[in-house]
């Protein structure tokens, strides 16, 4: 019966510890996306000094943030999101006024917001 127990307690920390990376994440990636968010306003707006500075602390935030992110995902997407951030940093330095940094705003945030969803606990990731 002690085994039992024991088993029943295991799995409840490990249940815990699984939804509280999940939060962890999402508030994570929530604060990200919110960052590149004021970055493509003030992008719109034709103010690029705080554009660039909202993709630079979102950037910082990432880079803080990364040495967790590479316990938990695939590095690929982990890498591949680096290379989006630089790019996007590249852009808003260069003041890029076609499209392209709200396109390439857009797609970050979408990538980042991928990362949360893969975690979810729903019936897609389950099957």
């Amino acid at each position: 019966m002690k085994r039992l127990w024991i088993s029943v307690a295991l799995l409840v920390v490990m249940l815990a510890g699984s939804f509280l990376n999940y939060y962890y994440i999402k508030h994570i990636c929530r604060e990200l996306t919110d960052t590149l968010s004021s970055a493509q306003a003030y992008a719109q707006e034709g103010d690029w000094e705080h554009s660039e500075q909202s993709v630079t602390q979102a950037r910082s935030a990432w880079e803080a943030h990364e040495p967790y992110f590479h316990v938990i995902f695939v590095h690929r997407d982990i890498d591949q999101i680096l290379v989006e951030f630089h790019s996007l940093g590249e852009l808003a330095n260069k003041q890029e006024t076609g499209g392209e940094f709200a396109a390439a705003c857009a797609a970050l945030m979408s990538e980042i917001n991928l990362l949360y969803e893969m975690d979810a606990l729903n019936l897609e990731n389950i099957f």
